[in-house]
């Protein structure tokens, strides 16, 4: 978002200057959030994003996905350890925006590990990101 403007008389009398003016943070955000997001695979279905009535149970519904499918990679010595620590709901908590935009878009588990992690079914991923949707409870 960048646009034109004039700025009165700065030659003093002799002529008006035309001043490019750029929204610069604007600009560069906005290509930035375009540009670095990973687009989701072509085998990735479409989930829902709401808050449900009741919202997921972290005990029940969420963590022993997170058991089962992250923690493999995401715990202290884990080849993702240094991005996340997913053994706790403290960890998991802390890094719910990252869990929920890698989970909602297929890249995570990431099946480019050696050996692949199985794949998180639609049911699996629409409940980790309706979790965050809920605000992340710790229920």
């Amino acid at each position: 978002m960048c646009f034109l403007t004039r700025l009165g008389n700065r030659t003093g009398g002799r002529g008006r200057a035309i001043v490019i003016v750029s929204l610069v943070g604007y600009c560069v955000s906005a290509a930035a959030v375009a540009c670095s997001s990973p687009s989701a695979p072509e085998s990735c279905s479409i989930i829902s994003q709401n808050c449900p009535a009741p919202p997921p149970s972290f005990s029940k519904d969420v963590q022993p996905l997170i058991q089962n499918y992250c923690v493999m990679c995401h715990s202290p010595g884990g080849i993702g350890e240094p991005t996340a620590d997913l053994t706790s709901y403290a960890g998991v908590y802390k890094a719910r925006a990252e869990v929920q935009q890698q989970v909602y878009q297929c890249l995570m588990p990431n099946q480019d590990a050696s050996p692949p992690p199985p794949k998180l079914t639609s049911d699996q991923r629409e409940t980790i990101v309706a979790w965050v949707a809920c605000d992340a409870p710790n229920n």
